[in-house]
Formats: structure tokens, sequence, C-alpha cells
């Protein structure tokens, strides 16, 4: 009896988390990250000024000074590990301007080759 006891028990527990997650779902669906960073609601009114949490970063707050995580020296032996040279670690860590189109993404396409349907 203890074996069906627990399917039961697994199966009210499995129903029970399906349905708050198709609730959960059916509330956020309204939602929708905005290119400027906002997250808003279908009238377009805002619900968090910037997406994820609120906007301030972890590894900046701390209550306790003794337990601070240290991202930058986290970062840098990361890089030193990933990158064998000085240059490579420079091309990646050095800002870059974003495209301003979608045609800066791709490369020049050689059309010479195609040829016409007609």
């Amino acid at each position: 009896m203890g074996g069906r006891e627990g399917l039961v028990d697994t199966a009210v527990r499995t129903s029970k988390s399906g349905y708050l997650q198709r609730r959960l779902i059916n509330a956020l669906s309204e939602l929708e990250v905005k290119y400027d960073g906002t997250v808003r609601d279908t009238s377009d009114g805002v619900v968090q000024f910037e997406f994820g949490e609120d906007g301030t970063s972890p590894s900046k707050v701390s209550s306790n000074e003794d337990f601070d995580v240290d991202v930058e020296a986290i970062t840098d032996r990361v890089v030193d590990a990933e990158f064998d040279s000085e240059s490579e670690k420079e091309a990646f860590l050095s800002p870059s301007e974003a495209p301003t189109n979608l045609s800066e993404h791709a490369d020049p396409i050689d059309l010479s080759e195609v040829e016409a349907d007609d």
C-alpha cells in the first residue's frame, strides 16, 4: 500500500506544480522586454525600469565586506586562462561599436554566380 500512496502523492504534487506553472505563464505572457531595457505590459505601462529585478549589480552590493565577491579578480583569472596572448585579450576586452543595421552583421555576398530563373 505504501507504494501507491507515494504515486498518489507524486501525482498530486505534479498536478499542483503544473497548475502553478500554467498560471504563472499566463500571467507573465502579457509582459515584454522592450529595446530600451524596460519591462512593459500590454497597455505599454512600465513594470520594471530595467530588466532583471532592481537594476543593481550584486557584485557591488553587499552587507558584509568580509564576504564580498571580487568579480574583477574572477574575470581576470578566466580571461588569463582562455587567451594565450595579450593581443587576443585586448581584442576581446576592447569595446567595439555595435552594428547599426543588419547588413553589418553579415559577410558580403558574391552574387556573380547566381543564375536568374528567366
